[in-house]
């Protein structure tokens, strides 16, 4: 569990996730900063390919 919070410091987050997902129990990442980066992300990203 260490290891994926401090890869999360250091990449960006979907990298993190998708690198360490086998290892991030998913009752801890939806309540974890993660977990909102990751749809904040998500959410700009449909937001510009909306409007574009």
């Amino acid at each position: 569990m260490i290891l994926w919070l401090k890869c999360w410091k250091k990449m960006h987050g979907k990298n993190c996730v998708e690198k360490y997902q086998d290892y991030i129990p998913a009752s801890i990442l939806q309540c974890s900063h993660l977990w909102g980066k990751l749809v904040e992300d998500e959410k700009k990203r449909l937001k510009i390919r909306i409007l574009s």
